[in-house]
């Protein structure tokens, strides 16, 4: 009696795992699920805003060749940085997927380092408010460097924004050195700041 009493407390035991199991089974489906379609919206959403993001950026261009005055013609090519600035992120959605499935592609070629810097500095105005903080470029002349552009402005948006952040008064400047490794010479880039960090 107590052997088949035992036997049937596992066999029941059994039966509790072998559903558990299959509800665990269940749920990953679902999740699996649910992941799949965050993906797809993600994708879709991205692809339904660059086409009125391009609209904006390419009016704002025409717009500013028409115009003569300089305030005017500052205050739109905020709009067309800003709108850059938006369809990039856009962009890094849409790579966010392709990095998931190992697809994601940078698009290296020269870029003046100094001009990317003036744009994020341009882009960070309003982040500094009413804050007594100054943007301060130190890098000299032009050098052109081989990068992602977008990859690299959205480094320095990141490294910059925070800075500003944690900075009531001073500066938040950004410079760059060359230093020496096996592959030849590489560009080191360094953000400082006179904020509590």
């Amino acid at each position: 009696v107590i052997g088949l009493r035992a036997r049937d407390m596992v066999q029941e035991r059994q039966k509790v795992l072998e559903k558990q199991i299959e509800n665990e089974k269940k749920v990953s489906r679902q999740l699996r699920q649910v992941d799949a379609l965050k993906d797809q919206f993600l994708a879709n959403t991205s692809h339904e805003l660059k086409t009125p993001l391009q609209g904006i950026i390419g009016l704002s261009e025409g717009l500013s060749e028409r115009i003569r005055d300089a305030a005017d013609k500052e205050d739109l090519s905020m709009i067309i940085a800003s709108g850059k600035r938006l369809s990039s992120l856009v962009n890094d959605i849409l790579d966010f997927s392709k990095l998931k499935h190992k697809n994601l592609e940078l698009q290296i070629k020269p870029i003046s380092i100094k001009v990317l810097v003036d744009i994020v500095f341009t882009l960070s105005k309003p982040l500094v408010g009413q804050k007594e903080v100054t943007l301060i470029n130190l890098i000299k002349g032009d050098p052109l460097v081989d990068a992602d552009e977008n990859r690299l402005q959205q480094i320095f948006h990141n490294l910059v924004s925070n800075a500003i952040k944690f900075t009531e008064k001073g500066y938040v400047r950004l410079r760059i050195s060359v230093v020496e490794s096996d592959t030849g010479p590489l560009l080191q880039f360094a953000v400082e700041d006179t904020g509590i960090g």
